[in-house]
Parts: structure tokens; sequence; C-alpha cells
């Protein structure tokens, strides 16, 4: 958040104003350094659509043509334990701020994309006790949001 205090930046396009102690965090989330820009762009493909500004400007295209040229996605061992370790915090962050359980679920649902990622770059069993804790608590959370939203 300093980074962007400083800068008088936020990377979120739905804020606007002066950056400062106050500025919600949630404008300020996303992933950031190793690991970074492979996940943002094997997302954005599957996602379909790509959201970027441009001065004053807002603009959105198909993901494929932005990154064909970049050429392909390559994943890391540090880049993937980086984007793990974020989803942790991320989530650590949710949870101390009682966000509601759906965000909880895509959170730990992507944290286990990265770990199982990870594993298997290290050649290690992507079956661990860990996994089985965050599956639990998946199904939990997914039947807390269900039973909220009736």
């Amino acid at each position: 958040m300093e980074r962007f205090v400083r800068y008088q930046r936020m990377p979120n396009l739905g804020f606007t104003g002066c950056v400062g102690a106050n500025t919600p965090i949630r404008f300020a989330e996303g992933l950031y350094g190793q690991g970074a820009d492979t996940y943002i762009k094997a997302y954005k493909r599957t996602a379909g659509r790509l959201f970027y500004r441009y001065g004053d400007k807002v603009y959105a295209g198909l993901t494929d043509l932005v990154h064909l040229s970049e050429g392909e996605v390559r994943y890391s061992i540090l880049g993937t334990a980086n984007t793990a370790a974020q989803w942790a915090a991320h989530l650590i962050d949710d949870l101390e701020h009682g966000r509601e359980a759906g965000r909880l679920v895509k959170l730990l649902q992507r944290l286990e994309r990265d770990l199982v990622k990870l594993r298997d770059m290290a050649r290690l069993s992507t079956d661990f006790p860990l996994r089985q804790e965050i599956r639990s608590l998946v199904a939990k959370l997914q039947d807390i949001h269900l039973r909220l939203r009736r």
C-alpha cells in the first residue's frame, strides 16, 4: 500500500481520488512479483477478456491477441510459490475482515491449484494432507455460502 500512496495511483480501475492511509485495501488487491504475470496471462486466456487503461481511457480486448505476441506462459517453482503465498495472505486478510464465504472459496481453490502445480513441478506428490484440509474447508464454505444465499 505504501507504494500506491507514494505514487498516488491504484492498480484498480474502479478507484478514483487521492490515495492515502485510509484507502480501502481492496483497491490494491492483486498479484505482484515473480509469477504474477504468468498467472494473470493464463487466467485471462481462460476468462476471455482483458481490461486495461491507457491514459484516461479504459479499453477491453480479447486476451488471445494481446498475449499471443508475448509467447507461451511458463510457470516456475519460485513464481508459483510467490502467488501461492499471496493467495494465503489474501485469505488471512479476508478472514480478519469477515469477507463473504464465496470469496474465501475462490481464494482457497486458487491456493490449492498453486500448491498442486508447485509440488508437481518439484516432482513431489500432489496428494498431501494440506490439500485434503483445503478441500474440506472449501466444501464447508460452499455449504455456508449456499445456505446464506437462500
